[in-house]
């Protein structure tokens, strides 16, 4: 048996989420169902948070196209604002901002999903989706040379231009892993943090400059010939297909200078 995964005292991963999208639309109103769902979470959730915002983006005419925003659903979120549910007609979503290891983050998400489904009957699922969204701070390396810490080939241009050198950059690819399983990758050097500190959960050390991101989406998405029925058992078995390539991943883009000088250093703040 392998052995699990080191858990870093310093990780820089400063969101993780899995989102369960239905197969259609709930087909009964949230509203009436959000007081007997609240019954039911409080004991994980008991605050209720602000409302997630749907975007409806609609083409007008010969005009440029027009997002528009509406208020759909309900959030709850734990007392320390570490971890919430939100509900809309079309999915579940689990995230939370202080992410102890999966053993504990799966099951999290799928007694959540068994409680609604005890409440609102989900038609079945068409795709689910594991992120995790790293931050590496650049004020936290003790060298300011990203070469050090972040493993060769992922830098991209920074290392084909020294002068001027890019302040950010993106890269993104996609992988995949099998019929109905795909893992996206986003990366790069970037100033504005993709995890927002003013956000609904607090984010504990969001950086001030710029950083490393690493974004990982690891998804299964229903095959066109069927559409699964919602199964708690079957949610719980997918996740860990998900998370398997995820940590690997990570690992994978990282030396071991991060790993020692910052990752497995204990915060003093």
């Amino acid at each position: 048996m392998s052995s699990p995964p080191e858990i870093y005292p310093n990780a820089p991963l400063k969101l993780v989420a899995c989102e369960l999208t239905f197969f259609d639309s709930l087909p009964i109103d949230l509203t009436s169902a959000q007081g007997d769902l609240y019954k039911l979470l409080r004991d994980d959730f008991p605050l209720p948070g602000p409302a997630p915002q749907q975007i409806t983006v609609e083409v007008l005419g010969d005009g440029p196209p027009a997002a528009t925003r509406r208020a759909g659903g309900f959030r709850f979120m734990d007392r320390r604002r570490s971890q919430s549910v939100l509900v809309t007609q079309r999915s579940i979503v689990i995230e939370t901002s202080a992410y102890g290891s999966f053993a504990a983050f799966c099951p999290l998400v799928v007694k959540t999903a068994e409680t609604v489904s005890s409440v609102v009957e989900i038609p079945g699922l068409s795709r689910i989706g594991l992120r995790y969204i790293d931050e590496i701070d650049e004020a936290d390396l003790p060298v300011p040379n990203w070469s050090e810490y972040i493993a060769g080939g992922h830098l991209g241009l920074l290392e084909e231009f020294s002068s001027p050198a890019p302040e950010q950059f993106t890269t993104s690819a996609l992988f995949q892993i099998a019929p109905d399983q795909q893992l996206t990758l986003r990366y790069g050097l970037l100033s504005q943090p993709v995890v927002d500190p003013a956000g609904p959960l607090r984010i504990a050390h969001s950086p001030a400059g710029r950083y490393f991101l690493i974004d990982i989406d690891s998804s299964w998405t229903a095959l066109a010939t069927e559409i699964p029925p919602f199964r708690a058992d079957s949610v719980a078995n997918t996740l860990e297909e998900l998370h398997e390539p995820v940590r690997a991943l990570f690992e994978r883009m990282i030396t071991d200078r991060l790993r020692d000088d910052v990752l497995r250093r204990e915060r003093t703040s």
